[in-house]
C-alpha cells in the first residue's frame, strides 16, 4: 500500500516524538510553563503583602479622617492640627520664635 515511503512507520514516529518534544518544550521553557506560574504566584504574594500595608495605612487614615468629621470632632486632634498647619497658639501659650 506504501510503496513510496517503505518505512513510513517511521516517519510517523518522527513527527510524533517532534509533536511530544514540542508540548514538553512550551510545558517547561514555554510562556505559559510551570516556572511561568511559580513566578506569577511569588508576584501575587508581594502583591498581596503590598495590599496589606496599604489597607493597614487606609485604616489609619480613615480613623483620623473620622476625627475630624462635624459630628465627632476631637478638640485635642482640632488643637493640635492648628498649632501645626496653620501656627496658631492660644493666648496663654508662651512662644519661642527660632531661625532655621
Amino acid at each position: 500500500m506504501f510503496r513510496f515511503f517503505p518505512r513510513f512507520e517511521y516517519v510517523i514516529g518522527a513527527a510524533c516524538m517532534v509533536g511530544l518534544m514540542s508540548f514538553g518544550y512550551h510545558g517547561f521553557l514555554g510562556s505559559r510553563s510551570y516556572n511561568y506560574q511559580t513566578s506569577l504566584e511569588e508576584k501575587v504574594a508581594k502583591l498581596e503583602a503590598s495590599n496589606a500595608v496599604l489597607d493597614s495605612e487606609l485604616k489609619n487614615i480613615s480613623a483620623k479622617v473620622s476625627l475630624m468629621r462635624p459630628e465627632s470632632v476631637d478638640p485635642d486632634l482640632v488643637d493640635e492640627l492648628a498649632r501645626a498647619e496653620l501656627g496658631l497658639v492660644k493666648a496663654t501659650d508662651l512662644v519661642l520664635p527660632f531661625e532655621r
